[in-house]
């Protein structure tokens, strides 16, 4: 056998092993991932920075309030605090932290008015599929990997309001553990 062809065959070998040995790490990579892990948070689209933004906001506040279906509005409302969620974060970016603080909470404020919500649809005899509870915890989970990386980009004096934010946060996990 020639040199050449056995270098051929202990790279095609190495190659072989290498590929199969990365593919079933990736494999059980992928299976240990958590549902929250997966939870994407929708694109904000106009910042509270912009000035047209109050047309947005107005717009928001004008279909959640003419939404007469109550799992609906719930819906609304998680939309709604997922893509302030979304634009704290891309304010922080933006190194705009004042606002980004603000925004936060009203995402977390926004969140926590869904439990009371569901409350009042269950008595009303419309309780919200389990599926729709799993969103709310996976969103919830979102929310409070997004506040606690906000948390740490903030100087000391502004870190305090955003725990409040993040106290919000665990308020709303617990109620929504309370809603069965």
């Amino acid at each position: 056998m020639s040199l050449g062809r056995i270098v051929f065959i202990f790279l095609s070998l190495f190659v072989l092993v290498t590929s199969v040995h990365l593919y079933v790490a990736n494999a059980q990579q992928l299976t240990l991932m958590n549902q929250e892990d997966l939870y994407d948070l929708p694109y904000p689209g106009i910042l509270p920075d912009h000035p047209l933004y109050f047309i947005k906001d107005l717009r928001d506040k004008t279909t959640l309030f003419f939404t007469r279906d109550i799992i609906k509005g719930a819906e609304l409302n998680l939309l709604n605090s997922d893509k302030k969620i979304a634009m704290a974060e891309a304010l922080s970016i933006k190194g705009k932290d004042k606002l980004m603080v603000d925004t936060a909470i009203e995402a977390e404020t926004a969140f926590l008015a869904i439990p009371a919500v569901l409350k009042e649809a269950k008595e009303q005899g419309s309780s919200p599929s389990s599926e729709f509870i799993l969103r709310l915890k996976s969103s919830n989970t979102k929310h409070r990997e997004v506040l606690e990386s906000l948390v740490k980009r903030l100087p000391q004096v502004q870190q305090k309001t955003l725990n409040d934010a993040l106290q919000k946060n665990v308020q709303g996990m617990k109620e929504i553990d309370n809603i069965k």
